[in-house]
């Protein structure tokens, strides 16, 4: 019928343990693939604050929006389209 027809998405974004209260860290919240992820040293231990992990299924489109913190993007599979402005710049 038509909603055979209809595209599901899937997004799944990881949270702390307590999500008013505590960064997300995947390493806590998904042990079993840890190990699989080293950060490069980018900057010092200290100042890691959290670790989103972001699993999507093809064609989500995920909002535009600000990061205060830095980043890093890890893609494994598939295709990834990202559009970066500079700061001063209004999407």
């Amino acid at each position: 019928a038509e909603e055979d027809q209809q595209q599901k998405y899937y997004y799944l974004r990881s949270v702390g343990t307590n999500i008013r209260k505590k960064a997300a860290n995947f390493q806590d919240s998904f042990p079993e693939i840890a190990s699989d992820v080293i950060v490069p040293p980018f900057f010092a231990p200290a100042s890691f604050f959290s670790s989103v992990l972001r699993i999507s299924s093809p064609g989500v489109h995920l909002w535009t929006h600000y990061d205060v913190m830095d980043n890093m993007l890890l893609h494994l599979v598939g295709f990834k389209r990202v559009l970066l402005f500079l700061p001063n710049q209004e999407p």
